[in-house]
């Protein structure tokens, strides 16, 4: 769904009326929460350890945890590369390219933006997945890092539409393997 879904959204608003493209995304999220009443209650049941004594966690965890990212300088900079990431993507994702794509007068390639950043994801899982195991993870994280800012700085140009849809597989493509590091 996520490498097809986008693609088919953007030939939706490309070739429906957007009030109907919002009925028919509205139905499958009523679909998708409908079909969630026929998961087997025992799907969602994890097994617990019979000799365990329970733990009960208090407000102060929360600040326990958030003290931990603070005083560790890894989680601290792999906490504040994923929230400076997040608010780009989410950026360039939400505005600059629907934005650019409307003055351009094709709203509908938007979805294939994110098809073509789904789909770098997908390969670089894949390559992370074939040859995680002989490369070592700083080195997995760093060449990520790198190419995820190379994929931003080619949509940042939003030159004709085939380089931002490389673009966006060059970002997914770093995503992949970043966050199969991360986890």
């Amino acid at each position: 769904s996520l490498l097809v879904g986008p693609g088919l959204a953007g030939i939706l608003v490309a070739t429906l009326e957007p009030v109907t493209v919002m009925w028919v995304s509205a139905s499958i999220a009523a679909l998708a929460a409908l079909l969630t009443l026929f998961i087997p209650a025992r799907a969602s049941m994890l097994a617990r350890e019979r000799h365990a004594e329970p733990q009960s966690e208090t407000p102060s965890s929360v600040f326990d945890g958030l003290a931990t990212i603070v005083r560790t300088p890894i989680l601290r900079i792999v906490v504040l590369l994923g929230l400076a990431l997040a608010v780009v993507l989410s950026a360039t994702q939400g505005m600059v390219i629907p934005v650019h794509f409307a003055f351009q007068g094709e709203p509908g390639f938007v979805g294939f933006v994110l098809s073509a950043l789904a789909a770098g994801l997908l390969v670089g899982g894949t390559i992370f997945a074939g040859f995680g195991d002989r490369i070592p993870r700083r080195l997995w994280f760093s060449t990520g890092v790198i190419v995820v800012a190379a994929g931003f700085i080619v949509i940042g140009f939003l030159g004709p539409v085939w380089s931002i849809f490389v673009g966006a597989g060059i970002v997914g493509l770093g995503s992949g393997c970043m966050n199969a590091v991360v986890g």
